[in-house]
């Protein structure tokens, strides 16, 4: 997959007429060597260098998607990690909270579990027998 960065990020650089100079200076890169090693295939990007040269480049949204989907990430705005699989939004706000929470939000979080997992317990679901089975006639 890198072979596919380095071909990509090439052919965009030469498309524009960019030297490996012109393009490292315009991303804010000390040398032109970490270019050359991205596009001889020595070296893989970060998600955050990929952005980097598309910005650099002058990429739309389109051009800049071909470029992380060719360094092996998900394109812009695409769900990553466990929100990929989370559809209701709800759930993919305390997803989200969760991975790019601070350490506050994310105790938070893991308390609001324990109780959920508690609950859960008490009406014999989630894995586990209810631990008190005095209310299980559904009096509350």
């Amino acid at each position: 997959m890198a072979d596919a960065f380095a071909r990509w990020l090439k052919g965009q650089r030469q498309a524009r007429g960019l030297s490996m100079n012109a393009l490292a200076r315009k991303a804010g890169l000390r040398s032109h060597v970490h270019v050359s090693m991205l596009e001889s295939d020595r070296a893989n990007p970060s998600r955050a260098m990929v952005l980097k040269l598309a910005g650099a480049l002058g990429l739309g949204a389109a051009a800049t998607d071909e470029g992380l989907a060719a360094a092996g990430f998900a394109p812009q705005g695409a769900p990553t990690g466990a929100l990929r699989y989370v559809t209701d939004p709800d759930a993919a706000l305390i997803v989200e909270a969760y991975e790019g929470g601070t350490q506050n939000e994310r105790e938070v979080l893991r308390e609001l579990a324990a109780r959920l997992r508690e609950h859960q317990r008490a009406r014999g679901i989630g894995g586990g027998a209810p631990e008190d089975n005095t209310d299980a006639g559904g009096g509350q």
